[in-house]
């Protein structure tokens, strides 16, 4: 048996200046203050220039009346739509920092291995009972009397439901802070 931990890298991008180029309608009232691009997904820091409000949301989420419709990583536009209009706000002068992983404490890296192993033994149990080799976790944990795990209880922010499991292979889990540990048999 072999645990091992990783950060798993994220881009970030923070706090540059605004430009914005429409489609024939007015200037949007947002400014685009950062970006995170990471394996879960885009997120946008938006500011609302008349209120002074700002939100983190995901590409796809509206904010003020505008509604993001794509971010490019590349060359920082996040396009906007407002009503019919499109708008494209840019984000200058952009620098990318890889974020740093938040690591797990000793206490919590000691419960996610043991989360980990229980989960790999029930794997086991489920692979030879089914004839299968790939289980999804949320077979195997639940308070369902045909589950094997009542319940798995995080302690970083890490989900263990909807993990896909295939015999022979790690099962790797990431807590709310970015860091990733891994269970090998």
């Amino acid at each position: 048996m072999k645990i091992s931990f990783r950060s798993l890298g994220v881009a970030l991008v923070m706090f540059g200046l605004l430009t914005a180029r429409n489609t024939g309608a007015q200037e949007p009232d947002l400014e685009i203050a950062g970006a995170t691009v990471s394996q879960s997904g885009t997120e946008v820091m938006l500011i609302h220039k008349s209120t002074g409000n700002a939100r983190w949301l995901k590409v796809g989420q509206s904010f003020a009346g505008y509604t993001t419709k794509s971010y490019d990583a590349d060359t920082g536009r996040l396009t906007v739509i407002k009503g019919e209009a499109s708008h494209v706000i840019s984000l200058n002068r952009a620098t990318v920092k890889p974020a740093e992983a938040a690591p797990a404490t000793p206490e919590q890296q000691k419960s996610i291995t043991h989360n980990l192993r229980q989960l790999s033994a029930a794997a086991d149990q489920y692979f030879l009972e089914q004839g299968v080799a790939t289980v999804n976790s949320s077979e195997l944990i639940g308070p369902e009397p045909n589950k094997y795990i009542r319940e798995m209880k995080p302690v970083a922010g890490e989900t263990y439901l909807g993990i896909r499991i295939e015999q022979g292979k790690p099962i790797r889990i990431k807590t709310a802070g970015g860091f990733e540990m891994e269970h090998v048999n």
